[in-house]
């Protein structure tokens, strides 16, 4: 959170409080020295969590700025991000991942999907009455770098994650994702999925939405099961199940 304080610093002396630090904690409904000890603490320029979503959101409203402008200076002051709606927003998203994927009566589990890929002997339609849950990817080869989304199931651990199942969204979060190692490792996944068959592994995720300003943490099992249909047309679909 580089910088972060030093933007919040100067919206607060710049903005309507005029640099009253403990009438903004008042009327962010926190303690007197709240704002302060925020201000003076330099463990948050390298902390990647910084206060907590639902204050930093009231602070933020108070001084007119947004979210994404305090955590990272990448947009403009007013950007709507900046509203309360957005700490709503990461606890609805929170909620649905979770609620999604612990009801076993209507997601599938990894295991039944597996069952399913050898039972159909591979075939995409098999796999049809639960397409809202999984993703599906143009199939790899050796020489590719990146991996091609070509539908979002709107039950999916990525959309739901997202909030949206617009594929460019996905598409650019797999492209500029700060945590390349992952990426570079799913890339992997799918290669061994499109040469030897069904791939399954646990995997953690630990950054940033590319259309929110939202830190999202999860551990999840990624299963990649390459199939055709019946006229040969070759596509992965990956299930992600959320690990809680």
């Amino acid at each position: 959170m580089e910088g972060f304080r030093d933007r919040l610093r100067t919206s607060l002396e710049e903005g309507p409080y005029e640099g009253n630090r403990q009438r903004l904690s008042e009327e962010s409904g926190c303690g007197q020295k709240v704002v302060a000890n925020i201000i003076n603490n330099t463990s948050f320029d390298t902390s990647p969590n910084g206060p907590g979503l639902f204050l930093m959101a009231r602070i933020a409203k108070n001084l007119g700025v947004s979210l994404d402008y305090l955590a990272t200076g990448a947009t403009s002051q007013n950007s709507e991000l900046g509203q309360f709606s957005l700490a709503q927003h990461m606890v609805r998203i929170a909620g649905a991942a979770r609620g999604q994927f612990t009801n076993a009566s209507t997601a599938p589990t990894p295991q039944s999907f597996l069952r399913l890929w050898v039972k159909s002997g591979g075939r995409v339609e098999a796999f049809e009455p639960y397409a809202e849950y999984y993703d599906v990817f143009d199939p790899v080869t050796e020489d590719d770098t990146e991996v091609v989304v070509t539908n979002i199931g709107k039950s999916s651990l990525s959309a739901v994650t997202m909030g949206t199942c617009d594929l460019e969204t996905l598409q650019f979060a797999l492209r500029n994702a700060a945590d390349t190692n992952l990426m570079n490792e799913i890339t992997k996944s799918h290669k061994i999925a499109a040469k030897v068959g069904p791939f399954s592994q646990t995997r953690s995720l630990n950054h940033a939405m590319p259309n929110e300003p939202i830190l999202v943490r999860m551990d999840y099992i990624l299963t990649l099961l390459p199939v055709e249909d019946c006229t040969g047309k070759k596509t992965t679909i990956s299930y992600a199940s959320l690990i809680v």
